[in-house]
């Protein structure tokens, strides 16, 4: 059949050909971009997430140990500066916290949302026990403070269980 062509059909048939598998080629090679550009995001994410919960856990440790240096030292002069570099990173923790929980929402993380409000209370109900503890504790009560140290131990266990599963 291409025998009984004419050279320029001949010719023509044979480009038409080729032309038709570099558009073939350029296609695939678009598509495997996509995926690997697709990964590539994934990984980006995967790498800001691990980086975020990394943040989370040195603040929440930083809470922890102011909380313990209220706790230990019951010095009336330091308490109220203590108290406030507790709070300082309570706060830096709930925005930190915030700004991942926004980065989920917008890059279609959603099923991390709830843990991430778990998180958020089981941390706050944390802060709350430690600064009852602290407060406790720095008002020349530790009888009171030991009481409520089981408190303590057992927010920071459910904390700590709700962090270990993010």
């Amino acid at each position: 059949m291409i025998n009984n062509m004419k050279i320029s059909s001949q010719i023509s048939l044979c480009l038409t050909f080729v032309i038709s598998l570099l558009i073939l080629f350029g296609i695939s090679t678009f598509f495997i971009a996509r995926q690997t550009e697709n990964a590539a995001t994934g990984t980006v994410l995967t790498n800001h997430l691990a980086q975020d919960a990394a943040t989370l856990s040195l603040e929440a440790a930083q809470v922890q140990q102011w909380l313990t240096d209220i706790s230990t030292i019951r010095a009336s002069n330091t308490l109220n500066n203590d108290f406030l570099k507790t709070e300082k990173y309570k706060t830096s923790f709930l925005n930190h916290l915030s700004e991942v929980k926004n980065r989920c929402k917008s890059s279609g993380q959603d099923s991390l949302l709830p843990e991430l409000e778990v998180l958020e209370t089981n941390f706050l109900a944390y802060y709350a026990a430690g600064i009852s503890i602290a407060a406790s504790y720095g008002s020349d009560m530790p009888e009171s403070g030991n009481k409520k140290w089981f408190l303590l131990i057992r927010q920071q266990r459910r904390f700590a269980a709700t962090s270990m599963r993010l």
